[in-house]
Parts: C-alpha cells; sequence; structure tokens
C-alpha cells in the first residue's frame, strides 16, 4: 500500500507540474505565431509594395526592361542567335553577284535596335512581378492566420 501510496503521490506531483508548464508551452507557441504571422504580414505588404513600385516605374519608363534584357542575353546570348540567323540585304546581294553601296539599313547600328532579348525579356518581367505579387498576397494571408492565433487548429 505504501508502494501504490508513493506512486499515487508522484502521479499528483507529475500532474501538478506538468498543469504549470502546459499553459506555459502554450503561451510561448501562441507568441511565437503570432509574431511570426506579424512578421509575414509586415514582408508581405513590403513585397507588395515593392511589386507595385516596379511596375509603375516599367509603366512610367519601360526603357528600365533593357536591364533584365541585358542579363538575359549575357546569360543566354539570344541577340547572337538572331544575328547569326538573319542575312541582311548586303549578304543577300553578294549571293546574287551584285555589288552595291551598303545601304544604311545593313548596318551593324540598325541591326542592333531589333534585340530578341528585349522581346522575350517583357513577357518574362510582367511573370516575375505576377509571380512576386501572389507570393506576397501568400505571406500576407498565412501571416494574418498566424496573427489571429487560436488553441483549436481547424482544417
Amino acid at each position: 500500500m505504501d508502494y501504490k501510496g508513493n506512486k499515487q503521490v508522484r502521479a499528483s506531483e507529475s500532474r501538478a507540474v506538468g498543469g504549470r508548464i502546459g499553459p506555459l508551452i502554450s503561451l510561448v507557441a501562441e507568441v511565437l505565431a503570432r509574431t511570426a504571422g506579424i512578421v509575414l504580414i509586415v514582408v508581405g505588404v513590403w513585397t507588395g509594395v515593392k511589386v507595385i513600385v516596379e511596375a509603375w516605374n516599367l509603366y512610367t519608363n519601360p526603357v528600365s526592361v533593357g536591364r533584365f534584357a541585358g542579363a538575359l542575353e549575357t546569360a543566354t546570348g539570344l541577340d547572337s542567335l538572331l544575328a547569326r540567323r538573319a542575312p541582311t540585304q548586303q549578304d543577300v546581294q553578294e549571293q546574287a553577284g551584285v555589288a552595291q553601296y551598303p545601304s544604311p539599313a545593313s548596318t551593324p547600328a540598325a541591326a542592333k535596335t531589333y534585340r530578341l532579348s528585349y522581346l522575350v525579356a517583357w513577357p518574362l518581367v510582367v511573370l516575375l512581378l505576377l509571380l512576386l505579387g501572389k507570393l506576397a498576397s501568400w505571406a500576407i494571408g498565412a501571416g494574418v492566420r498566424l496573427a489571429i492565433y487560436e488553441d483549436r487548429m481547424e482544417a
């Protein structure tokens, strides 16, 4: 009986200790969840504002997509691929055996105005802005759900 009595005392002591630690762990988890939620909301709003500002900058200054086009050209070499494939008027005339003075349209400066990387960069920039906007929206939604953290979790 003494053994059973001690066992019962130990069990009641462990319940008392667990009873004090359980709410403390729950409180810490709640504070961490709410803090993470607020951080996600701030990051999401900041990202969303940056996306809107960048989209407006592209609207007011469309030439600024040239930085992205330059990086795309450096990485892929799209413009050099186009330059190799497209014969100029001078090339056609040389193959036909007709000797003429080069026209201004066949100069390398005119060939540089049509850049494939610039045309490919526009849809890519728009898609990246849409992706960043969606990620910002998801971050805000997850942050709101964490910030209004409740004890019971719903599926």
